[in-house]
């Protein structure tokens, strides 16, 4: 089936994406900054949710599991038409990113976290992903009942902000002509597209 675009008519799907990614990808993102700043290896710092989960390391090992939890977008978006063939939706977006720690340092790393990506050199990854760092909030500590023994945990939501675009199929008007009648009279017109280098 042939996608549409603004001269068929019926639905437009988005034909390009330009940010971090969703889903797993989304998570994905995060890992690196997480595993350098608190110093876990970063086999051990993983997606919360996998389709085939790896086995849980020992109360003695520290590890994290963490996901994207929340994706809230702006009110209001923004749509363009900077290209002959596309428009697109612009917003931004809020995440909220869950880590849990576990193991008998979880606390620490999740301290180390949060006092990590206060500074601007660790935060560099990230911003060049479009990803900037808001805050961090409280570090909770729920031990959890695993197989008759608590193992620590920590949990700390940390919160960014992003800029998102989709690009779809919507042609541009390059050019028309045409009449305007009015009751003092009336006259031709023609539109030229707009010549953004010689800003014409």
């Amino acid at each position: 089936m042939t996608a549409n675009d603004s001269s068929t008519g019926g639905y437009l799907v988005p034909s390009g994406y330009e940010d971090a990614g969703q889903d797993i990808d989304l998570d994905l993102v995060f890992q690196p900054a997480v595993a350098a700043l608190t110093g876990i290896d970063p086999t051990l710092v993983r997606p919360r949710w996998q389709r085939l989960p790896p086995k849980q390391p020992e109360p003695h090992i520290d590890w994290c599991a963490l996901s994207v939890t929340d994706i809230a977008a702006d009110t209001n978006a923004i749509t363009t038409f900077s290209e002959a063939l596309s428009g697109g939706v612009e917003r931004h977006e809020t995440l909220t990113v869950l880590c849990s720690f576990y193991g008998p340092n979880s606390a620490l790393r999740a301290s180390d976290l949060r006092d990590g990506l206060m500074l601007s050199q660790n935060r560099s990854a990230l911003l060049a992903a479009g990803i900037a760092f808001k805050r961090a909030d409280t570090i909770r500590r729920i031990p959890e009942l695993t197989n008759r023994r608590f193992i620590n945990r920590a949990d700390i939501s940390l919160t960014f902000r992003r800029h998102s675009r989709r690009t779809y199929p919507i042609l541009s008007v390059l050019s028309s002509s045409g009449s305007i009648m009015a009751d003092g009279g009336g006259g031709n017109i023609t539109t030229e597209p707009f010549d953004t280098e010689n800003g014409q």
